[in-house]
């Protein structure tokens, strides 16, 4: 199978980049893109199965990419497989932490396992990922990370538990963003509406089978988005330039400092957060 991306098929040639949940759905077709565009895909699930078919595909498009099984969830098993990532591969250009999973359930009928699972899936295995990534190489290197969430704003009736943990990984993105620009290292998140991607395979029939085919009419352009608009916005947050780190979509660690004669911004750069002078701002 081919992929055709709208960006220069070598935009990352050479690059080495992460993409968690990469055996289906979403990050799939994100590690399809990221390696038309020169990248090595480094994928990493639960399903060897499922990865070592997508691995398969990329190699057949003439693309490199191996795959690691991994429990995002558990803390040991991550710092284990980024271990090995580490001492394969030395740098890491790009991280994105796209696993993730739910089932949807009234709040009163979620028990607290069934709770705390989702949570631990959405949002504490992107944070263990992203702190060994950091730790072992991205502090040294730089690099980029970006997260998946998810459309929460408004809160997410009728799963408690994934709204809270996307809300979480939002205000987590913002943190490290914040944290860890002093090191060089991006962390922007990608927020899909309704995707029409396998994730939705996943639900059982029932009323959920029977509201999807509707939630085009409540989105304004009354459309699903497909799995490839969402890969274009990671594409975007992996990219080195002014203009990403002003997008909307975004959480940028570009810092500068406010001008009181409306000339442009002095850019600062990377700096310690703990250095930052009182006129930083971030630009949203």
């Amino acid at each position: 199978m081919s992929y055709k991306s709208i960006f220069n098929k070598e935009l990352f040639s050479g690059k080495n980049i992460i993409v968690t949940g990469g055996g289906s759905g979403i990050g799939r077709c994100i590690a399809h893109e990221l390696s038309s565009l020169g990248s090595y895909i480094i994928l990493i699930g639960r399903n060897k199965e499922k990865l070592k078919k997508v691995m398969k595909e990329i190699k057949s498009s003439n693309g490199n990419a191996s795959y690691y099984v991994c429990d995002i969830r558990e803390e040991e098993k991550v710092q284990q497989c980024t271990k090995e990532i580490f001492d394969q591969f030395k740098v890491i250009y790009g991280l994105v932490n796209n696993a993730g999973g739910q089932f949807p359930s009234p709040a009163e009928y979620i028990s607290q396992k069934g709770f705390e699972t989702v949570v631990r899936t959405n949002l504490v295995g992107g944070f263990l990922f992203s702190r060994e990534v950091f730790n072992q190489g991205m502090i040294k290197t730089g690099g980029n990370i970006v997260n998946i969430t998810a459309d929460m704003w408004n809160g997410m009736p009728g799963m408690s538990h994934s709204g809270a943990a996307r809300s979480g990984m939002d205000n987590l993105t913002k943190t490290l963003a914040y944290e860890w620009g002093y090191a060089g290292v991006r962390v922007n998140s990608v927020a899909p509406g309704y995707i029409a991607s396998s994730g939705l395979d996943t639900y059982d029939d029932g009323i959920i089978k029977e509201i999807i085919p509707k939630l085009k009419k409540i989105v304004p352009f009354l459309r699903i988005y497909s799995i490839k608009k969402s890969d274009d916005l990671v594409i975007e947050k992996m990219l080195k330039s002014i203009e990403i780190f002003a997008s909307k979509l975004g959480i940028p660690v570009l810092l500068y400092t406010v001008t009181e004669d409306n000339s442009p911004p002095k850019i600062l750069g990377y700096k310690p957060y703990k250095e930052m002078p009182k006129s930083y701002i971030f630009s949203k």
